[in-house]
């Protein structure tokens, strides 16, 4: 349903302009979608310039239910980063962060986040962050829950900003299942899977192989599914020793486990699949 009109569509577009510091802007164009592709919600598209000289053009996609800014995304054909790579740990990690931080406080409606990434690279850098129900993550990924922000490496302006926001209704809170259980239920499915009969394949000198699973408490919404469950996301990785050089990472492989029934599922989302 659409409780917001053109009019204070634009002025919600117009000011998250300048929540990134684009200010003088006029309207340039504006349309209603009835829905969007990936959320079925309907939003207002406002594009907005300068009044003095097109430097820039910034587009927004605006929640018509809500208001909520759901997308920006800046032009800007004046910006160049001096910054070079060295191939390490970028030493400005701590700065993009911040970055990010400051920004999505003045885009983003909803307070609960989690910063999931940030990358530093030139001439644009990025963030994502995850949207937390008590405390906990959507591990779905295609799309993810929450927001993503781009903005120029040297001078912090943002240029490009996605939210989604649309929470799945979640079928249960109770977690059957503890975390030691959840382990060995995962575990066992993991050395099922015909990709791991190689982890135990001869190889030389090289060691049998070492299992160790971390896991996280969080959310799934599966396919055709109405609700979203409440599972462990398991990560699990393969060890072997190499006798010169010590031990090394082999293998990786994730999987999910419903807290109420312990079963285990691939992580897969949409036929997009994370091994």
């Amino acid at each position: 349903m659409v409780k917001v009109d053109s009019d204070r569509a634009i002025q919600l577009g117009t000011r998250a302009a300048a929540n990134v510091g684009l200010k003088d802007l006029q309207v340039t164009a504006f349309t209603l979608v009835d829905n969007d592709a990936e959320s079925g919600c309907p939003y207002w598209s406002v594009a907005l310039g300068p009044k003095n000289q097109r430097k820039a053009t910034c587009r927004t996609r605006i929640d018509a239910r809500n208001g909520h800014l759901l997308w920006l995304d800046i032009g800007i054909w004046d910006q160049h980063s001096t910054y070079t790579d060295n191939g390490k740990r970028h030493p400005d990690q701590t700065r993009v962060e911040d970055i990010a931080w400051k920004a999505i406080r003045k885009l983003a409606a909803e307070p609960n986040l989690r910063l999931l990434r940030a990358a530093p690279a030139k001439p644009q850098s990025s963030a994502e962050f995850d949207l937390l129900v008590d405390g906990k993550r959507f591990f779905n990924f295609n799309p993810r829950l929450g927001y993503t922000v781009s903005f120029d490496f040297a001078s912090g302006q943002v240029q490009w900003f996605t939210a989604n926001e649309v929470r799945p209704t979640i079928a249960s809170q109770s977690a059957a299942v503890n975390k030691a259980d959840a382990k060995q239920n995962a575990e066992k499915w993991i050395q099922k899977q015909p990709q791991f009969a190689r982890c135990k394949q001869v190889m030389g000198d090289l060691g049998p192989p070492k299992l160790t699973t971390e896991l996280e408490d969080g959310y799934f919404k599966f396919g055709k599914e109405t609700k979203a469950r409440r599972v462990w996301l398991a990560t699990s990785k393969v060890y072997r020793q190499d006798p010169r050089n010590g031990p090394f990472l082999f293998s990786s492989y994730h999987c999910l486990v419903d807290q109420a029934s312990g079963e285990a599922f691939p992580y897969k989302d949409r036929e997009a699949v994370i091994e």
